[in-house]
C-alpha cells in the first residue's frame, strides 16, 4: 500500500509519539508512507527512514475565537494543498486524530483515494471544554458537524477496540457500525511498560501522566490533592507533562500550602514515562473527555491502578473494581474520597494483575501490528487501485 497519514498539529508533544507508534504499525505494509502533520520537530525525525516522506504544514496560534476559526480553515486548506500534491503517489490516506478536518476529507474523496478515519477522541468534546463563552460554542457545533459528516464520507473508522461500545455511544458512531475497524494505536514495548514493583513495594505516591489542560480536568485534580493530605498526610503526588495549565495548578497548590507535596516533571520523553509509572501505586485520570486514555493503558501496563472518570470510552477498558477504579464524576471530593476509600483494598494486588493481562492481550506491540495489517489488508483487497485507475 501507498499510504498518506493527515494529522493536525500537536502543542504538547504526546501526539507524536502516537504518530510514531502509527508508523510502526503501518510501515511493515507500506511500500511507502508521506506524513502530511502540523506536528513538533520530533515529527522530522521521521524523516530518517527513506521510505517517509514528512510535509511540515506550520500552525499560528491566535488570541480571539474568530482568528481561530479561520486558522482553521486556512490549516486545512493547506492540508489540502499538500494531499492533492501526493494523490498520484498513494492508495490510501489516514486521518489521525484528524476527524474534523473536513476540507482535506472532501480533497480526498474527491481525488477517489481511500480513507481511514482512526478515531482518538472527540476534538468537538475539547472545545467544549477548553473554549467559554459564544465563540467556543460556534466552535464546538463546528468542530461537531465536521466529525459527523467525516464519519459519513470516511470509508472505515478505526478505534481502539471492538468491544469499546461506550467509546462508540459517546462518539456518535452507532449509525457507522458497518464501517468501524479495530485499530489500536497504543503500542506498548513490554521490556518498558511492564508490573515492575509490586503494589506493596511502591511507595504512598500518586500521579498523573498528560496534558495539562482544561478538558483533563487536572484542575480539579489539583484541587483534591489537599483534600486528600488532609486525612493522608504521608502522599506525595507526581505530575507528568506540560501544558497551559500548569501554573494555575502550581497557584491552587501554593495557596493549600501543599506544593511541596507535588513533583511537577515537564514533559519528558516517552521512554522515560515507564519510570514514573513504576513509581505509582494510583493513576489518576479525572478527565472530562476520553476516548480509550492511553496514559491509563500505560499505566495498567506498569502495575499502578487506575482511578478514572466514567467518561468516553475509559469504561471498557477500566472495569469498576476488576481493572481499576471508575469515578461517578471528576469533583475533587470525588477524587479525594474514592482514592483514600480503596487505598487499602484487599484486591489492589489481583486488580494489579488483571490490568496487565488486559494489556498484553490486546495492547503489546507484536498484536497490535498483525491485527491492523490484517485490516489494512482487508481494506487494500476492496479498494480500486489508484494505479488499476490512472493505467
Amino acid at each position: 500500500m501507498r499510504i498518506c497519514i493527515i494529522t493536525p498539529a500537536y502543542r504538547w508533544g504526546d501526539g507524536a509519539v502516537y504518530l510514531a507508534q502509527l508508523i510502526q504499525i503501518l510501515e511493515p505494509m507500506a511500500d511507502s508512507i508521506h506524513v502530511i502533520t502540523g506536528s513538533t520537530s520530533e515529527a522530522f525525525k521521521l524523516m530518517l527512514n527513506k521510505n517517509i516522506y514528512v510535509v511540515n504544514i506550520e500552525h499560528h496560534s491566535a488570541n480571539n475565537m474568530a482568528m481561530k476559526l479561520c486558522k482553521y480553515i486556512v490549516s486545512q486548506l493547506r492540508i489540502s494543498r499538500e494531499l492533492l500534491k501526493v494523490s498520484n503517489q498513494i492508495d490510501t490516506a489516514v486521518f489521525f486524530f484528524g476527524s474534523s478536518l473536513i476540507i482535506p476529507m472532501l480533497t480526498a474523496k474527491v481525488a477517489q483515494i481511500k480513507v481511514l478515519l482512526i478515531v482518538t477522541g472527540s476534538i468537538s468534546e475539547s472545545v467544549k471544554w477548553i473554549y467559554k463563552g459564544r465563540g467556543g460554542h460556534i466552535f464546538y457545533y463546528v468542530a461537531r458537524m465536521n466529525e459527523k459528516i467525516n464519519y459519513f464520507l470516511c470509508d472505515r473508522i478505526g478505534i481502539m477496540l471492538m468491544s469499546c461500545q461506550s467509546s462508540i455511544r459517546s462518539l456518535g458512531l452507532d449509525h457507522y457500525k458497518g464501517k468501524i475497524v479495530p485499530f489500536p494505536i497504543v503500542v506498548l514495548d513490554k521490556k518498558q511498560f511492564n508490573i515492575g514493583n509490586r503494589l506493596c513495594d511502591r511507595g504512598h505516591i500518586i500521579g498523573y501522566v498528560g496534558r495539562l489542560s482544561r478538558e483533563k480536568g487536572v484542575l480539579q485534580l489539583a484541587r483534591a490533592i489537599p483534600l486528600m493530605l488532609s486525612r493522608k498526610s504521608d502522599l506525595s503526588f507526581i505530575i507528568v507533562g506540560t501544558g497551559p495549565l500548569m501554573y494555575e495548578m502550581k497557584q491552587i497548590l501554593e495557596k493549600s500550602g501543599c506544593l511541596d507535596k507535588v513533583q511537577f516533571t515537564g514533559w519528558v520523553p516517552h521512554e522515560e514515562v515507564a519510570v514514573y509509572m513504576h513509581k505509582l501505586r494510583f493513576h489518576v485520570l479525572p478527565s472530562y473527555t476520553e476516548n480509550f486514555g492511553g496514559a491509563g493503558l500505560e499505566a495498567m501496563a506498569c502495575g499502578a491502578i487506575s482511578v478514572a472518570n466514567a467518561v468516553g470510552g475509559l469504561p471498557d477498558v477500566i472495569v469498576d473494581g476488576e481493572t481499576g477504579f471508575l469515578l461517578k464524576d471528576n469533583e475533587p471530593q470525588t477524587i479525594a474520597d474514592k482514592i483514600l476509600e480503596v487505598w487499602d483494598n484487599p484486591d489492589l494486588c489481583k486488580i494489579q494483575n488483571a490490568a496487565n493481562v488486559f494489556v498484553e492481550k490486546n495492547l503489546l506491540c507484536e498484536k497490535v501490528v498483525e491485527n491492523s495489517l490484517q485490516m489494512l489488508a482487508k481494506m487494500d483487497s476492496t479498494a480500486m487501485r489508484k494505479g488499476s485507475r490512472t493505467n
